[in-house]
C-alpha cells in the first residue's frame, strides 16, 4: 500500500499541479482578456475621443464659418447702409443745389423785370415831362395869342424916357409847371 499511498499522492500532486497549472492559465488567459479588454476599451476610448475631437473640429469650423458669414454679412450690411447714406446725401446736396440754382434765376428774373419796370417808369416820366414841357409851351403860345393884339406898334416921339420897347410880343402873366420825376 504504500506504492498505493504514494500513487495517490503522485495523483493528487498531479492534480494539484494540474489544477495549479489550470488556475495559473486561466489566472493569465484572464489577464491576457483584460488586458485586451483593456486594450480595446481604451481603444474604444481613443475612438470615441477621436469621434469627440472631429465633431468638436466640426463644429468649431461651422461656428468659426458662421460667425465669418455673419460678420460677413454685417460689414457687406454696414457698407451698404454706408453707400445709401452717402448716395442720398450726395442727393440732397444736389436737389439742394438745384433749388438754390432755381431760387437763383427766379431772383435774376425778378432783378430783370424790376429793371424793365424801371425804365418804363423813367420813360413814363421823360414822356410826362416832354408832355408837361409840350402843355406848357401850348399853354404859353395860347396865352401869348389871347392877350394884347400885335398891331399897336411903339411910337418914339411919345414918351421919350422910356425905354424902348422889344418888338414882339410880351406877356404878364406867368406860368408855374410841377415836374413829376425822380
Amino acid at each position: 500500500m504504500p506504492k498505493q499511498k504514494r500513487y495517490k499522492n503522485l495523483l493528487k500532486a498531479a492534480a494539484a499541479a494540474h489544477s495549479s497549472q489550470d488556475k495559473s492559465i486561466a489566472a493569465a488567459n484572464s489577464s491576457q482578456d483584460k488586458s485586451i479588454a483593456a486594450t480595446n476599451s481604451s481603444r474604444d476610448k481613443s475612438a470615441a475621443s477621436n469621434a469627440s475631437q472631429v465633431k468638436s473640429a466640426a463644429s468649431a469650423n461651422f461656428s468659426r464659418n458662421k460667425l465669418a458669414a455673419a460678420a460677413n454679412f454685417s460689414r457687406d450690411k454696414s457698407v451698404a447702409a454706408a453707400n445709401f447714406s452717402r448716395d442720398k446725401s450726395a442727393a440732397a446736396a444736389n436737389s439742394s443745389q438745384d433749388k438754390s440754382a432755381t431760387s437763383n434765376s427766379s431772383r435774376d428774373k425778378l432783378a430783370a423785370s424790376n429793371s424793365s419796370r424801371d425804365k418804363l417808369t423813367a420813360t413814363n416820366s421823360s414822356r410826362d415831362k416832354s408832355t408837361t414841357v409840350a402843355s406848357s409851351s401850348r399853354d404859353k403860345s395860347a396865352a401869348s395869342n389871347s392877350s394884347e393884339p400885335s398891331s399897336v406898334a411903339p411910337t418914339i416921339s411919345e414918351h421919350p424916357s422910356e425905354p424902348k420897347r422889344k418888338r414882339g410880343r410880351e406877356s404878364k402873366h406867368y406860368w408855374t409847371v410841377d415836374a413829376i420825376g425822380m
